[in-house]
């Protein structure tokens, strides 16, 4: 799985997984650019909004001379203090537009905006590939018996945000074959500080036995980005513990 002297883009560089993933491509030799809207990333970058996003891109692409791979993280997850946090991590009548349509523009419009810019450079790599981040809700429906009595809900913004990178997926696979191939890397859920209930329920779900780490999706990111994955487009790699076998 070499990556060594890949030119690479990362958003969502200062998140949980992006910060992991950008000191895994690193270590193995890759050039990175990492960017996020506000975690000190190296470029900074508001992906909800068009101009921004396509400056970014050209940006990088002057930066790094070309482009060989991107890794889209951005995403909103309702840890921490983001944006919209009342109107996501809450009941259904609670949840709001705004943070429903912020999800959908800094992961789903924003891949859109991204590869029209990259898309050219990422042909002319002879090595272009593009990894996607999903989530087990993209691909099935939320197990509500795991939320009951936790203050818990997770939001429709997110499902289908996720769904909808799901098909992403698929169609840019098509549309970009055969000079750049496009996958996902779907996690299951992350362990970060969840109520005690909670992860004892969600780990009573998964074959494996323990929910997911961060450093579980190093090994899938770099396989899609490496020429040992040079025959495979178009997929979805699930890396959930078996949560979603059932």
């Amino acid at each position: 799985m070499n990556v060594k002297g890949r030119r690479i883009l990362v958003t969502g560089s200062g998140g949980h997984v992006g910060k992991v993933l950008v000191g895994a491509l690193r270590e193995a030799g890759a050039g990175v650019i990492g960017t996020d809207h506000n975690h000190l990333p190296d470029i900074a970058a508001d992906l909800t909004d068009e101009i921004s996003t396509r400056m970014v891109a050209r940006h990088v692409l002057k930066e790094l001379g070309g482009l060989d791979g991107l890794v889209h993280c951005a995403a909103l997850t309702g840890q921490g203090p983001g944006p919209f946090r009342e109107g996501w991590v809450a009941p259904f009548e609670k949840q709001s537009v705004k943070a429903f349509e912020y999800s959908l523009r800094v992961q789903v419009i924003s891949s859109f905006v991204l590869l029209q810019e990259m898309a050219p450079a990422l042909k002319e790599s002879g090595r272009g590939s593009v990894v996607l981040l999903g989530s087990i809700y993209g691909i099935v429906a939320p197990f509500m018996p795991l939320y009951e009595g936790l203050n818990m809900e997770p939001p429709l913004g997110y499902s289908a945000t996720k769904g909808a990178i799901d098909q992403l997926v698929r169609h840019f696979a098509a549309l970009l074959a055969p000079e750049v191939r496009v996958n996902c890397v779907t996690p299951g859920g992350l362990l970060r500080g969840q109520p005690e209930e909670f992860i004892k329920r969600y780990e009573r779900q998964v074959p494996l036995g323990r929910m997911g780490r961060e450093e579980d999706l190093i090994g899938p990111a770099l396989f899609l980005l490496s020429d040992s994955s040079a025959y495979i487009t178009g997929h979805n790699l699930v890396c959930d513990g078996g949560f979603t076998i059932w």
